[in-house]
C-alpha cells in the first residue's frame, strides 16, 4: 500500500481517540499534536526498506534517511532479514524499532544535558516521550494492519501465517479500502465533538473490526495462510504488493 493511503487511514483511525482525549481534558493540545506527528511518522517507517517508499522522498526524505540508517539497517543486520516486506513488516520489527528509537532519543537528551548544560523538567519530558512513542508505536502497527489488506499481506510472527487481502499496491483498490476507514474516522470525530467521548472511539473500533472481517474473511481469494505455502506459491498465485 502506498504511503498516502497509510497516512490517511492511520490518522483517520487515531483522530477520534486523540480528539476525545483533548475534549475530555485528559491531554493538552501539545500532546495531541505529538500523537498526530508520531502516528504519521510511524505509519510510514516500515517502508524505509523500499526505495520508492513515501518516507524516502520529498518532505519526508530526511526523516526516512534517519530511520533507514539508524533504525532499519541495525535491525536488518541483527536479524539477517533485510529487504522489503521482511523484518520491518513484522511484530518483532516494530519492537526493535521502538527500542532503538527510544535509545537514540535518550542518548541525545543526555548529550544535550552534558554538552550544553540544559536542564529538563523530567515529568514533562517523560510525558512528551510517552505521547510520541505511544503514537509512533500505533502508527507502526497500523501500517502492518493496513498492509494486511494487500495481496502480499503481512506475516506478523516469524514462521507464522500470512494475512492478506485483495488490494494491489498502486491501484485504485487502495482507495476503495481507505475510503471506508476515512469515513469511519470522520464519523467518530463528529460523535466526539457532540460530547460522546467514549462512543466516538468505540464506533471506530467496531467499524475497523467489521471492515477487516469483510476484507479478510468474506472477499473471495483472501484470508490467512501459512507463510511457507505463500512463499512457495502453492496456495496463492497472484502477484503484487
Amino acid at each position: 500500500m502506498r504511503g498516502e493511503a497509510h497516512e490517511l487511514i492511520s490518522l483517520s483511525i487515531v483522530m477520534p481517540f486523540a480528539i476525545a482525549l483533548w475534549m475530555g481534558g485528559v491531554l493538552e493540545p501539545i500532546y495531541i499534536l505529538l500523537i498526530f506527528v508520531g502516528t504519521a511518522i510511524g505509519s510510514l517507517v516500515p517502508d524505509v526498506d523500499a526505495a520508492d517508499g513515501r518516507i524516502m522522498h520529498g518532505k519526508y526524505k530526511w526523516v526516512g534517511r534517519f530511520f533507514k540508517y539508524l533504525v532499519y539497517r541495525p535491525i536488518a543486520f541483527l536479524t539477517k532479514e533485510g529487504g522489503h516486506r521482511k523484518v520491518m513488516h513484522s511484530l518483532r520489527g516494530i519492537l526493535y524499532s521502538i527500542a532503538i528509537v527510544a535509545l537514540i532519543i535518550m542518548v541525545l537528551l543526555v548529550l544535550v544535558v552534558l554538552a550544553l548544560g540544559v536542564s529538563f523538567d523530567v515529568l514533562t519530558v517523560t510525558f512528551i516521550m510517552l505521547a510520541f512513542f505511544a503514537s509512533y508505536s500505533i502508527g507502526l502497527a497500523l501500517h502492518l494492519f493496513e498492509d494486511m489488506h494487500t495481496v502480499s499481506g503481512v506475516v506478523w510472527f516469524k514462521g507464522g501465517r500470512t494475512w492478506n487481502g485483495p488490494v494491489r499496491t498502486g491501484t485504485q483498490g487502495e482507495w476503495l479500502v481507505a475510503t471506508p476507514y476515512m469515513i469511519l474516522g470522520v464519523a467518530g470525530y463528529f460523535v466526539v465533538m457532540e460530547g460522546y467521548y467514549l462512543l466516538g472511539p468505540l464506533l471506530v473500533v467496531v467499524g475497523v473490526a467489521i471492515i477487516l472481517i469483510i476484507v479478510i474473511r468474506i472477499i473471495p481469494g483472501t484470508g490467512i495462510v501459512r507463510s511457507e505455502a505463500w512463499n512457495a506459491g502453492g496456495m496463492r498465485r497472484f502477484k503484487g504488493k
